[in-house]
């Protein structure tokens, strides 16, 4: 029987002590953990595999099992791991305890995959769980935006927008592999003259009084902090005239770093 799963922070990235099985052989992964979903953003990945076989991530009694297709296990630790989209085992029932290796199920379409910490009463990013995987892309800095209003100021190495109060937008994402989709990078740092304008990292999310927030380098919140276009809201930030620099920073999970700066000549 594995311990508890401790995590530990090493040079910003989080690493398990010991490696988890992924829920499916051959893992692709279509969306990760945070990403955008309408109003909402998404608790857990979706991923598929070979032959849509599902096994548990780790060992664990079930508890939950749903004719829609979910099912839910307990495991010692206090982690809960959910598996949505899931055709379970015929043999399967309610109080059934799975070890390594056994099969949950088959999920052909997709697998919806999310763990929750029912100690903390949090949802916890799976992604860095995992044995960690050959990754030498960085994450990239699609494009960045200051909005006011319904006007939109694309950035540049060299942009000369109004002076005046903006939002800041911007566009990120991480591949771990070239021909994968695109997910979001573990943290994003946005500075702005030297100080730290947004941090989020993507370790867990929680849910208080019906709203959910983003729990890493500081609380975020989740609603209305991802544009409908996909764009990151930075926050607000006032233009004056003279020199400027606005920096943005990623790190995925593997510990690649992306570094990209704007100047501005402000007017």
């Amino acid at each position: 029987m594995k311990p508890a799963l401790m995590l530990i922070s090493f040079l910003g990235v989080l690493t398990p002590a010991a490696a988890l099985q992924w829920p499916m052989e051959g893992t692709e992964l279509l969306s990760g953990f945070g990403s955008p979903s309408g109003p909402y953003v998404s608790t857990g990945m979706e991923l598929t595999g070979e032959k849509g076989i599902v096994r548990p991530y780790q060992e664990g009694e079930i508890i939950y099992m749903a004719p829609s297709g979910i099912v839910v296990l307990e495991h010692d630790n206090g982690f809960r791991s959910c598996y949505g989209r899931i055709d379970p085992a015929k043999d399967l029932d309610n109080r059934s305890y799975l070890n390594e290796g056994d099969i949950l199920g088959e999920a052909p379409e997709g697998l919806l995959f999310s763990i929750r910490d029912s100690r903390l009463n949090r949802w916890v990013n799976p992604f860095y769980m995992f044995s960690a995987r050959d990754d030498d892309i960085r994450p990239e800095v699609e494009d960045v935006l200051l909005r006011r209003n319904d006007t939109s100021f694309p950035l540049s190495e060299e942009s000369s927008p109004p002076a005046g109060t903006y939002r800041l937008l911007v566009k990120i994402s991480d591949r771990v592999t070239r021909e994968g989709a695109p997910l979001l990078p573990y943290s994003v740092k946005i500075r702005y003259l030297g100080q730290t304008l947004f941090a989020l990292s993507l370790d867990s999310l929680s849910h208080q009084d019906g709203k959910a927030y983003f729990e890493g380098a500081g609380k975020i919140a989740a609603q209305g902090l991802f544009t409908p276009e996909g764009y990151l809201d930075g926050g607000e930030i006032i233009i004056n005239q003279g020199k400027g620099l606005i920096e943005v920073e990623l790190t995925d999970y593997k510990g690649n770093r992306t570094l990209r700066s704007f100047s501005l000549n402000r007017r």
